[in-house]
């Protein structure tokens, strides 16, 4: 534990983050938790164990459980092809080709992904991390992420042309947003409240939401810092929206706000094949599946 503690303590000394929590569990119990550095390097807050962070990717596992919920309730099948849920991908184009000089030649779709290709980012979309393909430059331009709801973002989403027929390889990709666009289709609500009812109440995960108060987004919520490859300084990364506001939608892909005790909650049940302190979230046949290469 010294070694733990010694290491973490010197990777924020050496500024290579401002702040962190650590938490070690073993056979369901805490067996450390800890707090390094700084939530704002700006005004010296520092890390507490109820520091609420930006968890970008970390929400793609919590969609997925949700969707696995409804899968265990019947609402959709891993063979369904995803046009029953997001019609609008009917027509969905796909890159046959590109030139030297970046064009795309496209080709139809041979068949709408399925949705166990949506689930396991095998379907063709790409995401817009970075600018590294013509479709990548396409989702930066047309920035599904930026629109204030599901429906939007899907609408968007339609236009881009897929890397490659579907189910033909993997690609980390915007999918999990089409899950969470899929879920709100099958149950009549936001990702936001269907995750609340189903996952955050049942789970005692209480400070994990798509938005949070003033108060907390003052006090709590730990800044995210990104080198500048110029300077060396560290810049203030930019949120692209306010937290404490509702014009985005609740990315299922990476929208949560969460604490490092609640995502342990979300965590352990996970380890436990589906529940935690009585709360059946899942049934451990459920949990096998996902687990499941």
């Amino acid at each position: 534990l010294k070694k733990l503690d010694d290491y973490m303590a010197q990777v924020v000394a050496d500024g290579r983050v401002a702040g962190m929590t650590t938490l070690l569990a073993r056979h369901g119990q805490v067996v450390e938790f800890k707090t390094y550095g700084k939530a704002s390097l700006e005004t010296g807050a520092p890390i507490t164990k109820d520091s609420i962070f930006r968890i970008y990717s970390m929400t793609k596992p919590i969609t997925g459980v949700a969707m696995m919920i409804l899968f265990e309730g019947g609402k959709w099948r891993l063979d369904d092809p995803v046009t029953r849920y997001v019609p609008e991908f009917k027509n969905l184009r796909v890159v046959k080709s590109i030139s030297k000089d970046g064009k795309m030649e496209l080709e139809d779709m041979k068949r709408p992904p399925t949705m166990r290709e949506i689930m396991s980012h095998t379907a063709g979309f790409g995401y817009g991390l970075s600018a590294a393909s013509a479709v990548d430059r396409e989702f930066q331009r047309d920035n599904p992420h930026a629109q204030p709801n599901l429906q939007a973002a899907m609408n968007r989403l339609k236009d881009i042309p897929l890397l490659f027929q579907p189910g033909e390889r993997w690609s980390y990709s915007y999918t999990v947003d089409v899950q969470a666009a899929a879920l709100e289709k099958i149950t009549g609500k936001t990702l936001g409240n269907y995750l609340y009812e189903n996952v955050f109440t049942p789970l005692g995960m209480s400070d994990t939401s798509f938005f949070v108060s003033e108060e907390n987004y003052k006090n709590r919520v730990a800044k995210v810092y990104t080198r500048n490859a110029t300077t060396g300084v560290k810049d203030v990364f930019p949120d692209g929206y306010s937290f404490t506001v509702r014009n985005h939608h609740e990315s299922g892909g990476g929208g949560l706000t969460s604490t490092t005790h609640d995502y342990i909650r979300f965590v352990q049940m996970i380890l436990n094949e589906g529940a935690l302190e009585g709360q059946q979230i899942l049934k451990p046949d459920t949990v096998k599946v996902m687990m499941t290469n």
